[in-house]
């Protein structure tokens, strides 16, 4: 797998799975895990590296997430390029979430590219997620501790094949609203070959819909950086545009089209 599919499918896993729950007096799904609301069908994402890309149309890096009626998500997929889709189908067995992810080139059958493995309680809070390639190695597996309310509080990475494409270790912290209000993010030492002691440290600012507006970062070399977000919503309150600010200057554009279930 290149660097660049491993951390744009590193950064979708985290971002499905970890991101705010209801408490787990009901069963979780993936409406509540990616902060959707009403009963989703698809989320289309046009999504721009630039905000000059934006304006000219062009080099936008096209996916979506197809759910269940029951919120969960039935398949994903990455537009790689003409003709090329990069696939995450789901299958889900009691407490396990098998996911092949899989590549198709000009509407030629799949090729496997890999496997996903989440282990969920029975809440359906995720504990763990395996990445296994082809020959049934192990990629890197992921632990989680959570909260009362299915919250991710720690990820710890382990079994990693690239321990420098992703962090070896994650602290999350969360307001009494349940957003998220820290990250700890803990880089790989490759020469003493476990976390490094000085973590890069996020602290963030949401609006009433548990949206990230800003984060405060210093990295664990002491820079300072600023991102905001600037959110466009529709009627339901789900949000179809975002821009990502770094510092004063606009970057990426993301666009999102989303279609409803209705009502029987």
């Amino acid at each position: 797998m290149s660097q660049t599919i491993f951390i744009l499918l590193t950064f979708i896993l985290l971002n499905t799975c970890f991101i705010s729950c209801s408490n787990n007096s009901k069963k979780i799904e993936d409406w509540q895990r990616m902060n959707l609301r009403d009963r989703v069908q698809q989320v289309d994402e046009l999504k721009y590296p630039t905000f000059q890309d934006y304006k000219k149309n062009q080099n936008a890096k096209k996916s979506f997430t197809r759910f269940t009626t029951d919120g969960l998500i039935s398949k994903s997929g990455i537009y790689m390029g003409a003709n090329d889709i990069l696939w995450m189908k789901y299958e889900y067995k009691n407490d396990s979430v098998w996911i092949v992810e899989s590549r198709e080139i000009n509407s030629n059958n799949d090729y496997p590219q890999a496997y996903w493995l989440y282990k969920i309680d029975p809440y359906g809070a995720q504990r763990s997620i395996t990445s296994i390639l082809l020959d049934s190695s192990i990629n890197f597996h992921i632990e989680t501790e959570v909260n009362a309310a299915g919250q991710a509080t720690e990820i710890i990475y382990s079994q990693q094949k690239h321990p420098t494409f992703v962090p070896c270790k994650v602290r999350k912290i969360y307001d009494k609203n349940g957003s998220i209000k820290e990250e700890l993010s803990y880089r790989y030492n490759s020469i003493s070959e476990q976390c490094a002691e000085n973590p890069t440290h996020s602290i963030f600012t949401t609006n009433k819909y548990g949206h990230v507006e800003r984060e405060n970062i210093t990295s664990y070399d002491g820079k300072e950086f600023i991102y905001s977000y600037q959110y466009e919503y529709d009627e339901q309150g789900n949000w179809t545009q975002r821009i990502h600010y770094i510092g004063n200057d606009s970057k990426e554009v993301t666009l999102r089209e989303v279609t409803y279930y209705k009502d029987e």
